[in-house]
C-alpha cells in the first residue's frame, strides 16, 4: 500500500498501525477534492501522537478497508 503517505511525505509503517478511521471526504474545493478522493483516513501508529491523514481514491479506500479487516481477523489490531 504505497499510497499510505501523508501530505508531509511521511510514510506509514503498516506493522505499527494501531487504529484506522476511514470517513467520507467532504472537501468540494480544488485540493484533494471529494470527486478524486472520496475518502479520508486517519491512521494512528504507535509512537506518534498525531494520526496520519491520508486522502484515498475509491480503490485505495477499498484496499485499506480490506487490509484492516484482514488484520482484525488475524488479531493484529488496527
Amino acid at each position: 500500500m504505497k499510497f499510505l503517505v501523508d501530505n508531509e511525505g511521511f510514510a506509514v509503517n503498516t506493522a505499527q498501525m494501531t487504529a484506522v478511521r476511514i470517513k467520507t471526504n467532504k472537501n468540494d474545493g480544488s485540493f484533494k477534492n471529494n470527486r478524486d478522493y472520496p475518502f479520508v483516513a486517519d491512521v494512528h501508529v504507535s509512537g506518534r501522537e498525531k494520526p496520519f491523514t491520508v486522502f484515498l481514491t475509491q480503490g485505495q479506500g477499498a484496499e485499506l478497508s480490506l487490509f484492516v479487516k484482514e488484520r482484525e481477523m488475524e488479531g493484529g489490531g488496527a
